[in-house]
């Protein structure tokens, strides 16, 4: 278990500062950020997380992905930005998946610590094909290959050039989950230090 302060504690807001942490995962699709917040999630419960992908819709994301337009659902992101704030004003410790990180123009300035998940594109690709076939079938599989050729491939030059150099934390995405996850909650301690964790 972890010794955190009370779920939903408020002390930060009455004396006008924050004392919850902002950790943000990011990384190309198919990095392994997930598999990594799902295993922050089990080692620090009491934190809140939050999901980029949770916040917009899979089918006009998947659509503008196959139209080559690699933008941010601007709805998703304003949804996912408010309950974000809504929490941090609560003094909450905070887990956030969001492939923006620190290069945010809302919340990249409330992060604390990046975390770039780093991954071989060829790796990568492979990977959220297949994750994509599981979900939703080998034609939206083919969809997603067909628009990284298209182009899908510049997002990765967007990665190394404008978010990439903000990390704080660089953990490889095939290394084992177990060992980056207790890399990440070490550096989280060293920065928080009422953070402490049960031996895992």
């Amino acid at each position: 278990m972890s010794a955190l302060w009370p779920s939903g504690t408020c002390w930060a807001v009455s004396y006008g500062r924050k004392a919850g942490m902002i950790v943000c995962i990011c990384g190309i699709p198919g990095s392994g950020k997930s598999a990594i917040l799902e295993c922050l999630k089990a080692r620090l419960p009491e934190w809140r997380c939050f999901r980029y992908d949770d916040y917009r819709s899979s089918g006009p994301a998947f659509a503008e992905l196959c139209e080559g337009r690699f933008r941010w659902s601007e709805v998703g992101c304003r949804e996912l930005e408010e309950n974000v704030r809504t929490h941090m004003d609560m003094g909450c410790d905070i887990l956030l998946e969001d492939p923006r990180g620190k290069a945010s123009k809302t919340l990249g300035r409330h992060i604390d610590l990046q975390v770039c998940v780093n991954c071989r594109p060829d790796i990568a690709v492979a990977r959220k094909a297949l994750e994509i076939q599981n979900r939703l079938g080998s034609d939206s599989a083919v969809g997603f290959l067909s628009c990284y050729l298209a182009g899908g491939y510049r997002s990765l030059d967007v990665y190394e050039r404008e978010i990439r150099p903000l990390s704080d934390v660089d953990v490889d995405g095939t290394d084992d989950i177990e060992r980056n996850v207790s890399r990440i909650v070490e550096v989280c301690s060293r920065r928080q230090p009422r953070l402490t964790t049960a031996s895992t």
